[in-house]
């Protein structure tokens, strides 16, 4: 649901690191709730969290463009599965 809501946004995939900081730590301090429940400083772990998803991000583009890579992301994907 995430990435989903993310490339509505990002249509092109690129998260704008910055922005996507400041979502993340407006939303963890808003009243609706908070992102994650650890004691860890939100300045800490907000721009390594936004760094992992805008990494996701990057490969979803990358497969996006590259049916070879895609190919092989996805028989990766479905060996050990049933079809």
């Amino acid at each position: 649901m995430l990435f989903k809501e993310l490339f509505r946004v990002c249509a092109n995939g690129c998260i704008p690191n910055l922005k996507f900081l400041s979502a993340l730590l407006n939303q963890h301090s808003s009243d609706e709730g908070k992102i994650f429940h650890h004691t860890e400083d939100p300045l800490t772990w907000g721009p390594s969290a936004g760094g992992k998803v805008r990494m996701v991000a990057a490969k979803f583009r990358d497969i996006a463009v590259d049916q070879d890579k895609f190919d092989r992301v996805m028989a990766k994907a479905w060996v050990g599965t049933s079809k």
